[in-house]
């Protein structure tokens, strides 16, 4: 049996934003935008497992919660999902010991209008990869 590894220390923190804009927008059938800091999350190589937390950007206004998060993983990668007390922001643990890509659905609710939003961010996993100096680099044996 593989020996279980130590979680990486450092957590990946993805910001964002989400405002009701009347039309053309992202989400909500146009009625509302949502933007990720970084629109797309890479685990590496070193970060198996990690902690991963979506926080709603301080500037978002307080009627805007998270309600739920939901998950394309079909490889068991996302587990102890946790949304925090206040709602603005959720957390996850990513085993991140095999390549895929997940998508996420963070449900968020604005309560003025009652409408229920889904913004969906993309997490990349591949615990093969060392970025470095912002170039990622393969750290597997090449092939014949």
């Amino acid at each position: 049996m593989p020996k279980a590894q130590a979680a990486s220390k450092t957590p990946i923190v993805i910001e964002f934003t989400v405002a009701y804009v009347v039309f053309g927008g992202n989400a909500g059938r146009g009625e509302y935008f949502y933007s990720f800091s970084p629109d797309v999350v890479m685990a590496y190589k070193g970060q198996s497992p990690v902690q991963m937390v979506y926080q709603l950007d301080e500037g978002v206004s307080k009627h805007f919660v998270i309600e739920s998060l939901l998950t394309s993983d079909a490889k068991n990668q996302i587990y102890d999902i946790k949304i925090a007390s206040d709602g603005r922001s959720v957390s996850m643990m990513n085993r991140n010991d095999t390549s895929t890509l997940i998508f996420f659905s963070v449900l968020v609710r604005d309560s003025k209008r009652g409408v229920l939003v889904a913004c969906d961010p993309q997490v990349g996993n591949d615990p093969e990869i060392t970025p470095q100096a912002g170039k990622a680099k393969k750290t597997g044996k090449k092939g014949k």
